[in-house]
């Protein structure tokens, strides 16, 4: 019977560990639900194995779901041919598809970007000259063998008008002219989107 009980005990204490950590690994939930949220930013960067393409604005937009830790946003950036590929270029940069942010830890307000969805497909365009692409991709990346960053954390959570998302992200692209960079690379994209709506991680 001694052995009998304390193999219950056992059994016990291992269901409620599994239980803890089912607990701690569900999914936050980005807030408020079901709402259309843009964020802005400012000269965001993608620099390409040594190549800066900068634009003057990014926006991103999405809408939050019911009880969800993912929100799909679209990414635009512009104004057309004020962007530029290494300071002198004017380029053009034309995005379709989606990117999904996911919040991943609500009490340090970290996010990720999981992945550029089926269909996304960035182009960098200097007229005549060359393209950059990005196109979907699960993150993070490892084109060098290496994890790449995915990182899109929530700043400023309750300050009700200063939310943002600061992202760095690492990205596989491309390239049909050396004159913006080799063929196949990585590309570190970085941007500060400045949110139109008090969100939070929950």
């Amino acid at each position: 019977m001694k052995a009998v009980s304390k193999f219950g005990l056992l059994l016990s204490a291992a269901l409620m560990a599994c239980a803890a950590l089912a607990v701690g690994a569900q999914a936050q939930t980005i807030n408020p639900d079901n709402t259309a949220i843009e964020g802005v930013a400012q000269n965001p960067t993608l620099n390409y194995e040594g190549t800066e393409i900068v634009c003057p604005e990014g926006t991103a937009n999405g809408t939050t779901g019911q009880d969800s830790a993912i929100v799909d946003v679209s990414l635009t950036f512009g104004p057309p041919g004020e962007c530029t590929i290494a300071e002198t270029l004017p380029a053009s940069v034309v995005c379709d598809g989606t990117a999904g942010l996911q919040a991943t830890d609500a009490v340090n307000n970290l996010g990720i970007v999981d992945a550029l969805n089926p269909g996304f497909l960035c182009t960098v365009t200097v007229l005549g000259v060359c393209e950059v692409t990005v196109a979907e991709q699960d993150l993070p990346s490892d084109v060098d063998g290496t994890p790449g960053r995915q990182q899109a954390n929530l700043l400023n959570e309750g300050s009700n008008g200063d939310e943002a998302i600061d992202s760095l992200v690492d990205v596989e692209a491309s390239s049909n002219n050396a004159t913006c960079g080799p063929a196949q690379g990585d590309g570190g994209f970085s941007a500060v989107y400045e949110l139109d709506t008090a969100v939070s991680f929950d």
